[in-house]
């Protein structure tokens, strides 16, 4: 697998952008802006959350929770794909989250990516939010 990175100087602050190339066949991209509100991070995601994106987003997610005690908020209203390694990484992501006090939660979660976390099960493990306003205000 290839992994080629934007140049950096074409992304803004805190946005880093990724192109991987799985198969030879696919190409997927996904996006990962950081916002950060109080004790909250949020990730906003735009792409695909797949086996080729997995590791950025668990490496964001790693470095946002670095504090103990801070929740991770991810906004799915990006995401247009999530394989089984994707929905694998939430899981991981919720079960992390735990060991240092703070909490995971989905927020904007699309409706056709809604019913794919279903059918793999992650929607019971996961608090979701209308907005990622609204999860960083309950989580207050």
């Amino acid at each position: 697998m290839t992994r080629t990175k934007y140049d950096s100087r074409a992304a803004p602050p805190g946005i880093e952008i990724l192109r991987a190339w799985g198969d030879g066949r696919r190409f997927a991209m996904l996006r990962i802006e950081k916002k950060e509100d109080g004790r909250c991070v949020i990730l906003l995601l735009n792409g695909e959350l797949s086996y080729d994106t997995t590791d950025q987003l668990k490496r964001h997610a790693d470095d946002s929770r670095a504090h103990d005690g801070r929740h991770l908020v991810l906004d799915l209203a990006g995401v247009d794909f999530v394989d089984s390694s994707g929905a694998a990484c939430l899981l991981r992501l919720r079960t992390d989250s735990g060991k240092g006090g703070g909490e995971t939660v989905l927020a904007s979660v699309p409706p056709g990516i809604h019913s794919t976390l279903m059918r793999l099960g992650i929607v019971n493990n996961y608090r979701i939010f209308s907005s990622a306003e609204d999860a960083v205000q309950k989580m207050r």
